[in-house]
């Protein structure tokens, strides 16, 4: 019976350990500040990184000028056509070439900041203007280059040409550059038909914003500009005083988004200010005032969009009411946990909308139903990570279960029962709202409001995606644009969070040093050899030592000194002037050192079925290890006591 319940998932523990000073160990960490020293390097660090910030974000406005991207014409060409499968080839192919002429840019230029990072921090971050105070701030670091590993990591990222949310090039051509494409064709085949709507827009800013001119921006060179975050802004400018007279003219004239739609803004560049500039932590409540109101002002309130300010909640609202203007073979939902919670709370079933996409997809092939493929076909399928509404809709229609998808998320939650009624999550963000007005530092209060938020922000995600696939314009012009406002509370939800859970005497985290340099701990090895000798460098140490009952108890040693217990003059040693410790040379040895170099490992399946077999043989005997180390705890115990009565 329990064979049922066991093995069928992975679980994560987070193990804690403490280490416990010895000797006069303790107070000499205090007599010396050793750790007052690495509390205040943790916040000079945090200082450092937003200088070395600084230098990314000049560098990348700087290497990314003059960037003439090869391949825009056959990518618009190749992105609005239904592409079969050797054209999609080849458009993923110019995707990723288009990146790496990106990555390129940064990579192999003289000043691309990863190149050597010692020399980064010792050098080229005083290229900046800094003050006085941020030049001490740097030259406390100059000897701890590797305290800033991780985050070197991180920023590598952004340089890269693959295809992660992370990286600039990434922003550039999966993301900004299907949004300019598309704003380009509507601007072309529809806005510029309508009389009077680009002329208004044009003189609205004398014609140009710093020689960028309405008509500039929709030409596709242009796109080559579109990489520094000055143009974006420029871009985004116009598109929001020609969506402001676009708005007006369907008032006007009664027409609809499909006809005359808004065009989309593009994403910030990655490090921009705007996107890069929020609070690490929150130190006390009247920040997390200043924050929340901030954020409820200016992203619900009085939220910056379409040449104007906006009610977000008020515009989300009405995005769903016209959905005649939609394209729905063109809007999508996520096929992930979205879907079946959707399933669940609209059929009451988990797998209704699934198994109706499947059904309908059997149905439209006939011939898959007996193919041998037929298993394989299926998990593919259901391995689609979106599907268009209309398909949903006509995948529900086609197993008697029609439902318009559409209306789900203008009901925003809403349910009109008589006797369980519910409000809509519209509602409650401004009954929330209210209350926390009243009392802006309650708990209660505060968490309500951000769950309310944080409930639509979760309730509106399936709709949001990213694809190769064209979006209807006239709906993600919008509903994008929203959607990237409301999801600011994420990391503003995430940081209250923590602020207000935490116990009283905790601290916050900050790296031990010890005197070391940042790779303390990196390794545990005493080097020497005939051409070198750089003792212990990452500071550490391992040692283990018997205690009164014959056991080994093991002790981690820390020094700056990396010529302490030398390995190799071990043997030179006279006996009485041996400790009782025992040092280990902890080495990590490589599947190549020990098989070869010709040693290319087993399959993948192999490894894992050896690897489960190993772990099982050792559970077998876990009564054995846990009757042993009683044992061990129980003669301590007992040795302890016995040498306290004779003493």
């Amino acid at each position: 019976m329990l064979f049922n319940f066991t093995n069928r998932y992975q679980l994560s523990k987070t193990l804690r350990f403490e280490l416990k000073p010895i000797g006069k160990t303790k107070d000499y960490i205090e007599q010396n500040a050793l750790i007052d020293k690495d509390e205040e390097r943790a916040g000079k660090y945090k200082k450092v990184k937003e200088i070395i910030d600084r230098y990314h974000k000049d560098f990348i406005a700087d290497a990314i000028q003059g960037l003439i991207l090869d391949g825009l014409a056959q990518y618009e060409e190749l992105f609005f056509k239904v592409r079969d499968d050797k054209e999609d080839a080849m458009f993923k192919s110019l995707q990723k070439g288009m990146r790496k002429q990106i990555s390129e840019a940064f990579m192999k230029r003289e000043k691309y900041p990863l190149k050597d990072r010692k020399v980064f921090i010792k050098e080229k971050l005083y290229e900046l203007e800094l003050t006085d105070e941020e030049k001490l701030y740097v030259k406390d670091f100059e000897d701890f280059t590797t305290y800033f590993s991780g985050f070197h990591e991180n920023r590598e990222n952004i340089y890269t040409d693959k295809a992660q949310h992370t990286a600039i090039a990434y922003r550039m051509i999966d993301e900004n550059l299907p949004t300019f494409l598309k704003n380009k064709r509507d601007f072309e085949l529809r806005i510029r038909a309508y009389p009077g709507i680009t002329e208004q827009a044009a003189n609205s800013f004398d014609r140009h914003i710093e020689g960028a001119t309405l008509e500039m921006i929709f030409e596709l060179d242009f796109f080559n500009h579109l990489g520094k975050q000055k143009y974006i802004d420029i871009y985004n400018q116009w598109l929001g005083e020609l969506n402001k007279h676009t708005n007006l003219y369907r008032q006007a004239y009664g027409c609809n988004k499909k006809e005359l739609p808004n065009l989309k803004p593009l994403y910030k560049q990655i490090l921009s200010d705007r996107e890069s500039h929020f609070l690490e932590v929150f130190e006390n409540d009247e920040q997390i005032v200043e924050v929340v109101k901030d954020f409820y002002e200016s992203k619900i309130l009085n939220f910056e969009c379409c040449g104007g300010r906006v009610n977000l909640l008020e515009k989300l609202q009405e995005i769903f009411v016209a959905t005649d203007d939609y394209d729905t073979s063109k809007m999508f939902i996520k096929n992930d946990r979205s879907m079946t919670d959707i399933s669940q709370a609209v059929f009451g079933n988990y797998q209704t909308i699934q198994e109706s996409l499947w059904a309908k997809h059997l149905a439209d092939n006939p011939k898959l139903e007996k193919s041998k493929k037929l298993a394989e076909s299926e998990e593919k399928f259901y391995k689609q990570k979106i599907f268009s509404i209309y398909q949903i809709e006509k995948a529900l229609e086609y197993t008697n279960n029609s439902y318009s998808i559409l209306p789900y998320f203008a009901n925003f939650n809403a349910f009109n029962d008589e006797k369980k009624p519910r409000k809509s999550l519209i509602e409650l963000i401004e009954a929330a709202y209210k209350q926390w007005n009243e009392n802006p530092t309650q708990t209660e209060a505060i968490k309500n409001l951000l769950d309310a938020i944080l409930n639509l922000q979760r309730f509106l995600k399936p709709l949001s995606v990213t694809t190769d696939e064209e979006k209807d314009n006239a709906f993600y012009a919008y509903f994008d644009n929203y959607f990237e406002a409301i999801s600011k509370i994420v990391k503003i939800y995430d940081k209250v969070r923590n602020f207000k859970t935490k116990k009283p005497y905790s601290l916050e985290k900050f790296k031990l040093n010890f005197e070391n340099k940042g790779d303390f701990l990196g390794g545990w090895v005493d080097s020497h050899t005939e051409n070198s000798d750089n003792g212990t460098q990452a500071g550490g140490y391992l040692f283990r030592k018997k205690n009164i009952i014959g056991e080994y108890d093991y002790y981690v040693g820390v020094s700056k000194d990396s010529k302490l217990f030398r390995s190799h003059l071990q043997n030179g040693i006279h006996a009485d002037d041996k400790s009782e410790f025992e040092r280990l040379d902890y080495y990590q040895l490589k599947s190549a050192s020990v098989y070869g170099n010709s040693y290319v490992g087993g399959s993948y399946d192999e490894d894992k079925k050896m690897l489960f077999q190993s772990i099982y043989k050792f559970s077998e005997n876990i009564n054995l290890l846990k009757a042993d180390f009683d044992r061990y705890i129980y003669l301590l115990k007992k040795a302890i006591i016995n040498q306290r009565l004779t003493a």
